[in-house]
């Protein structure tokens, strides 16, 4: 399952933005998307991509193959040591080129820079992880009057304290790249209002949407799927900007409260994200 929805929408935002007072582009218009990301004991991934402009024809997901941005130079820092990410080509993402790095490994409690040099784009960003979150288990319900689909919840306990959590998943044993749940994205005051005690939670996991299954695609998931759910801990700059785009995902369809705020961005240079995330897994098999 390669080809991730939000991409699209950070490609968009980047074209509307074009028009700000603030805009930093190339001499040709084009604007660079970042996205990015670091997690507790895991390697920094970076993908760039250049900003597409909007055509009111259609055009195949393998044009924008074009926008990708290969041969950049892309550094990360947690204070002590800088880090030059190597660039390759890598089908387990999209889009699939990717930046990284076994040299630098994330840390909770620790601050991470990214500094992107691409043609004649600077760009730079700073996030932080934060704890993790133990995701305890993972259950499953069949769907009432269906045999083959199936809803999954995740179970785990809010600590005390302030907490932005993000749910992804990624469904395949062998795929590489977690993609944010739908409605996947909240805060202690959706699950915890009180924080000074911890409570157990149990909270939906809905099925990611991608570019090779967007249209039609059901919530649930099937059964015989392999899944694997992240549950994810963020500072407060990455949650704004994963309710931002859940709230475009969930708001822009209804005409008469429409959502017009642009996704906010911590990148300084660009568009797009980059994001610390105090990572938990849990592995499940649909319908076993």
């Amino acid at each position: 399952m390669k080809g991730v929805f939000f991409l699209l929408l950070f490609l968009m935002t980047a074209i509307l933005n074009a028009c700000s007072d603030d805009y930093i582009g190339g001499a040709d218009g084009e604007e660079l998307v970042v996205e990015g990301w670091i997690k507790n004991g895991e390697y920094p991934i970076v993908m760039l991509m250049t900003s597409a402009e909007v055509e009111m024809t259609t055009h195949n997901v393998q044009d924008l193959y074009n926008n990708i941005g290969s041969w950049g130079r892309v550094v990360v820092s947690d204070g002590e040591k800088s880090v030059v990410l190597t660039g390759q080509y890598d089908f387990d993402y999209y889009p699939p080129y990717i930046y990284t790095t076994t040299d630098i490994k994330g840390e909770s409690g620790k601050t991470y820079t990214l500094d992107v040099v691409y043609n004649n784009h600077h760009a730079m960003a700073s996030t932080t992880i934060p704890l993790s979150v133990k995701l305890d288990s993972i259950t499953q319900a069949r769907v009432e009057n269906n045999d083959t689909l199936w809803t999954l919840q995740a179970h785990f306990a809010a600590p005390i304290g302030k907490y932005y959590y993000s749910l992804f998943d990624k469904i395949g044993a062998n795929e590489q790249q977690f993609i944010k749940c739908d409605v996947g994205t909240f805060d202690n005051s959706a699950v915890n209002p009180d924080m000074n005690q911890s409570v157990n939670v149990t909270y939906p996991v809905y099925r990611t949407k991608t570019l090779d299954d967007y249209y039609g695609v059901t919530e649930y998931f099937v059964e015989g799927d392999t899944v694997c759910v992240e549950l994810c801990t963020m500072d407060s700059t990455s949650f704004n900007i994963w309710q931002d785009y859940q709230n475009i995902i969930s708001l822009s369809g209804n005409m008469f409260v429409p959502y017009t705020r642009s996704i906010r961005t911590n990148v300084t240079g660009g568009h797009g994200y980059w994001c610390g995330y105090g990572k938990s897994q849990q592995w499940c098999v649909i319908g076993k």
